[in-house]
C-alpha cells in the first residue's frame, strides 16, 4: 500500500501532465483532490488548463460524499483518465465511464 501510495502522489502527475500538453497545448485537466493546495499547486503549474469541484467539506460527512461521488462523475466524463494505482475512487470513474487509464507509477 505505501509503494502504490508514494507512487501515486500529486508531483508525479505533473510531469505526465507536462508531456500531454506540450503534444496538445489546448488539452485541459478535470482534477479530483481531497485536498485543497493540491489544486492551488496544479493551478500554478498549469493555470486554466485545471479545472476542479470547489471543495467545502473533508469531514467524511455526507455532504463530502456527495463531493465525491460528483469529481467521480466527472472524472467518468474525461477523454481518458491519469488514474492512481491502489485507488477504488479512480477505480470507480474509470469503470462507470467505460474508459482505460493510465497508472502512476506503471504506465508514467
Amino acid at each position: 500500500m505505501f509503494h502504490w501510495r508514494a507512487k501515486s502522489h500529486w508531483t508525479n502527475f505533473v510531469a505526465e501532465m507536462r508531456k500531454l500538453v506540450e503534444a496538445d497545448p489546448q488539452l485541459n485537466f478535470f482534477v479530483a483532490s481531497d485536498q485543497d493546495f493540491v489544486i492551488d499547486k496544479l493551478k500554478e503549474e498549469f493555470g486554466g488548463k485545471i479545472h476542479s469541484i470547489t471543495r467545502k467539506h473533508f469531514d467524511r460527512s455526507r455532504d463530502q460524499i456527495v463531493e465525491g461521488m460528483a469529481d467521480i462523475y466527472l472524472l467518468s466524463r474525461c477523454r481518458s483518465i491519469l488514474a492512481s494505482n491502489w485507488s477504488s475512487f479512480s477505480e470507480i470513474a474509470i469503470r462507470i465511464g467505460g474508459k482505460t487509464a493510465r497508472y502512476a507509477g506503471v504506465d508514467f
